[in-house]
């Protein structure tokens, strides 16, 4: 089964339609075993934040029993020891203390094990650092190299992922002058296939009378990620763009779930269609730019799409809502020293 992730977006109105409607083959989801689902990567408390956190998902039907470890004399968590029901989820709060702690950078690790898959959370705390962040608001994780020159060297001082709707800070003892970085991400099928595009950030910035820089790695409104929704028959294969340039086949098998699957970034053309064939026979499915959805034209745009009804479905675009600023505990673009980085294709 093709793994999920949440998802934020530019205001869009969707809709679909069944060009072909067959019977329906919707599994039964009762009494699946407990399966775990942990989005975070990275916990960061900058300077002065204090309380961080992350979600404990269970997306199976039985109990999910979990159990998280830290051996980080800094960080405290709240609830290590618990039961998550079938598809629900609980919040696991940590929090650190500097009391004492000298100038510098801390690093630490969580580690959650349950009986439905284990995961591991990076801890970044700091204690008077010049701080640089870059926020992730897009669909993907992204992995980020960094460096303190105005060119970015072949081994970079920094290497870290970002996951989606998240942020990772950077500190310093003192600014500096400039900081380079190459960014990528790209959709990612089980076996870590790459799905459509690879998107890329490359550039540098000027650091110079900047408090708290901050840099928004956004994708240009010439693309789009896609997300389907499937609750007929398994779905293989699919097309984005067919019969234009731009047109990809994506060999891959979209197995029946009521939640969005995420796929990848594609060219977002006044004419996108996307068609979804029925696996093993002639039947298909197809989507229409300006029919059944309608791109808003903006940065950060998406598509999810539904062979299941015709509801509308929308979302709304958001400054990541976890990432806190060094200075404040709301963020939006305006406040700060804002960079905004548009992605192209590789």
């Amino acid at each position: 089964m093709y793994m999920k992730f949440p998802f934020v977006g530019i205001l869009i109105i969707l809709a679909t339609t069944v060009i072909i409607l067959l019977p329906s083959c919707k599994k039964n989801l009762e009494d699946t075993d407990a399966f775990a689902i942990v989005e975070k990567i990275n916990l960061n408390y900058g300077n002065n934040r204090i309380y961080n956190g992350f979600t404990i998902k269970n997306t199976g039907q039985k109990a999910l029993h979990f159990q998280v470890d830290e051996q980080t004399d800094w960080l405290e968590v709240y609830n290590p020891i618990g039961e998550v029901a079938g598809r629900d989820e609980i919040e696991i709060t940590c929090k650190v203390t500097r009391a004492g702690f000298e100038q510098k950078n801390y690093f630490g690790k969580i580690f959650i094990n349950t009986n439905g898959g284990d995961y591991t959370i990076d801890v970044y705390m700091m204690v008077d650092m010049y701080i640089v962040t870059f926020i992730n608001p897009v669909f993907t994780n992204i992995i980020i190299d960094i460096d303190t020159l105005e060119n970015l060297n072949t081994q970079t001082l920094y290497s870290r992922k970002i996951g989606k709707n998240d942020s990772v800070q950077y500190g310093f003892f003192t600014p500096p002058d400039f900081v380079s970085y190459y960014a990528q991400t790209s959709g990612r099928y089980t076996d870590s296939t790459q799905l459509g595009l690879m998107m890329e950030w490359n550039g540098s910035a000027s650091l110079i009378n900047q408090e708290i820089p901050r840099f928004f790695l956004d994708i240009s409104k010439t693309y789009f990620h896609l997300s389907i929704i499937n609750n007929f028959q398994v779905l293989n294969p699919l097309y984005i763009n067919p019969g234009t340039q731009f047109e990809v086949l994506e060999n891959i098998f979209i197995y029946q779930s009521s939640d969005p699957l995420p796929i990848g970034y594609y060219h977002a053309l006044g004419n996108t269609s996307i068609r979804a064939h029925v696996a093993g026979s002639n039947s298909y499915v197809t989507w229409q730019n300006g029919s059944q959805f309608t791109f808003p034209d903006s940065i950060n745009q998406f598509a999810i799409v539904d062979n299941y009804s015709s509801d509308t479905i929308g979302s709304k675009s958001t400054t990541p809502s976890n990432f806190y600023q060094t200075l404040s505990s709301q963020s939006c673009r305006e406040f700060g020293d804002v960079f905004e980085i548009i992605a192209k294709e590789k």
